[in-house]
């Protein structure tokens, strides 16, 4: 209850609590006279004098009136030391907050520079795109096949001029026309088929599978799964894929198609499911030898594992004998090296391209026939942080443009690179460095909602001595600073969102492995602040009131309050 500060003042034979609301009240309203006037020269104006104040006191006569005042004193000398303390903490709030405005600003800066970049075509002199082709067929020819990569590209190279024209004969047309007639009952390829073909369908929740759907009917259910009935709404807050992703992996589940993204989308995850179908009992050879590599990857695609090699080996002699050795005998012929295999050299390189080229061997030298631009911006991009022609390719500048200013001593353009400065500020780089993801941390965990936990607990205790005591004393409180600072917030907070969606978009300037990660590496480093979970919970509040209430705790262990208010239920943690 609000106290009447006139009455007190005009009343005979005061209580000691009395005038202690006298002392207090008299105190926010020179700070408000001062916050005023701004006349820090001159002793701020309260409701009445010290002459006054002390004629109060004076009148006090019981030691159960004068401890009653005492308390009031030191509240008022409390609010008088925690004001100076909060004002730093409102300080280091600020402090915090623009080191990781900075930090923020520089990773969407990195972002948006490597978005633009990747918009300009890759600049060159003829010169330089010439050395560049140079560089990229010696390194193609130094690249060197084992004795099965080998194997597998013999097969490859025949079977298509078989598919082309079956009935003109070469070295492997006898065994492909055996191994054709055959049906394949490899137990391991049957269930690899299912898999690798995505046979199967979904069911919902509610048990209604697309196989028994119309193409209609299931593209209005899974319009519903995602959207809702709002289709404005936006899906995708929570997903990782970048936006050409996810219209890709909407069109695949319209389609009731078997998506492989690792990615998803919340409401599909909670509604749908896949189920594979049974594996066949047979395939026919037809569809086994259209894509050999993909059925018998350890041998003809990236062997790698001795047991698996062996072990697929024994399965592709067994499926189809003919055609393995009419493989054996065509590669011997072809190239001495082939001659002999032995599966613990099943890594070993038995040639390079460029010998295999040299050799007039199966289709070799036509691979060196010509260079395409995105190999050049593959090259460009492996030697420097280059993102430039990755989306509308290479433009040459004639001769008669060319100016010394922009063309280095080699006679090659001088692209307007991207600095290590501005890329310093992406989230990789970031991560990269220990130091400013400490910094970051720092700035935001201890300095920024460390100081607002103490900032909040303030203006609780504030509010609380108000309630007890009756006098209005919000006028220390912090509130209007802490007011702005959340608007503040708010606007960083939208920043970070257009950090994750510039991430997004920049999701094709990477690899699938690295696009994951700096999406990850984002939400780490430069999380969404929920200011809300730095305020005091209602059960501290209400235990600090009750502590409070006593106003002989603002005569002793002082800094338990503030402690008090700060305290989390066990297991309940900031954001």
């Amino acid at each position: 209850m609000a106290i009447n500060i006139k009455r007190i003042i005009n009343k005979q034979n005061l209580t000691g609590t009395e005038v202690g609301k006298a002392l207090v009240a008299n105190t926010a309203a020179a700070y408000k006279n001062l916050l005023k006037t701004r006349d820090y020269g001159r002793e701020p104006k309260g409701i009445f004098g010290q002459a006054e104040m002390d004629r109060m006191v004076a009148g006090l006569k019981t030691n159960y009136d004068i401890d009653s005042y005492n308390s009031y004193v030191s509240l008022n000398n409390y609010i008088a030391k925690e004001q100076g303390f909060v004002n730093a903490y409102q300080q280091q709030a600020q402090l915090g907050y623009y080191k990781l405005f900075h930090q923020l600003n520089a990773a969407l800066t990195a972002e948006h520079s490597m978005g633009d970049s990747a918009e300009n075509p890759l600049i060159m002199t003829q010169k330089q795109y010439d050395d560049y082709c140079k560089e990229i067929l010696s390194e193609e020819r130094a690249y060197t096949d084992t004795y099965l990569i080998f194997l597998g590209k013999v097969f490859s190279f025949y079977y298509k001029q078989y598919k082309q024209s079956p009935r003109k004969k070469n070295p492997l047309s006898t065994a492909i026309k055996a191994s054709m007639k055959k049906v394949i009952k490899n137990e391991r390829i049957l269930g690899e088929y299912v898999e690798m073909w995505g046979c199967g369908h979904y069911v919902t929740k509610d048990g209604i599978s697309s196989a028994d759907c119309s193409a209609e009917e299931w593209q209005e259910i899974v319009s519903k799964i995602i959207y809702g009935e709002e289709k404005d709404s936006d899906p995708f807050i929570y997903t990782g894929m970048s936006a050409f992703s996810i219209t890709n992996y909407i069109n695949s589940l319209k389609d009731g198609l078997r998506t492989h993204s690792q990615e998803s989308i919340p409401q599909v995850d909670n509604n749908l499911t896949w189920v594979y179908d049974d594996d066949p009992d047979q395939l026919e050879a037809e569809e086994i030898l259209e894509h050999l590599s993909d059925y018998y990857p350890q041998l003809f695609e990236y062997a790698d594992i001795q047991e698996e090699v062996e072990k697929q080996l024994k399965e592709f002699d067994s499926d189809f004998p003919e055609l393995y050795e009419a493989l054996k005998k065509e590669a011997a012929r072809l190239l001495p090296a082939a001659k002999s295999f032995s599966i613990q050299d099943f890594e070993k390189p038995i040639a390079t391209w460029g010998e295999l080229a040299d050799k007039g061997i199966l289709d070799y030298k036509e691979a060196f026939s010509k260079i395409y631009s995105h190999q050049i911006i593959e090259h460009v991009s492996s030697q420097k942080s280059s993102y430039q022609g990755m989306f509308h390719g290479i433009a040459i500048l004639r001769d008669e443009d060319l100016k010394e200013s922009n063309v280095d001593e080699r006679g090659y353009f001088i692209q307007p690179d991207l600095s290590a400065s501005v890329l310093k500020g992406a989230v990789q780089n970031i991560v990269a460095d220990g130091y400013s993801l400490s910094f970051i941390e720092d700035a935001r965990e201890e300095e920024l909602k460390g100081a607002m936990r103490e900032i909040y607990a303030f203006n609780a205790v504030i509010d609380l001595i108000s309630e007890v005591t009756g006098v209005d004393v919000s006028i220390f409180s912090m509130k209007p600073q802490t007011d702005a600072f959340e608007q503040q917030i708010s606007a960083f907070n939208g920043l970070v969102r257009m950090l994750y969606k510039a991430i997004k978009d920049n999701a094709l300037l990477f690899e699938e492995e690295d696009r994951k990660s700096r999406e990850k590496w984002a939400r780490n480093i430069f999380p969404e602040i929920d200011l809300e979970t730095l305020k005091p919970t209602a059960a501290a509040i209400e235990k600090t009131r009750a502590y409070i209430s006593d106003l002989t705790a603002f005569n002793k262990n002082t800094p338990l309050i503030i402690e008090m208010l700060k305290e989390r239920e066990e297991g309940e943690a900031d954001e």
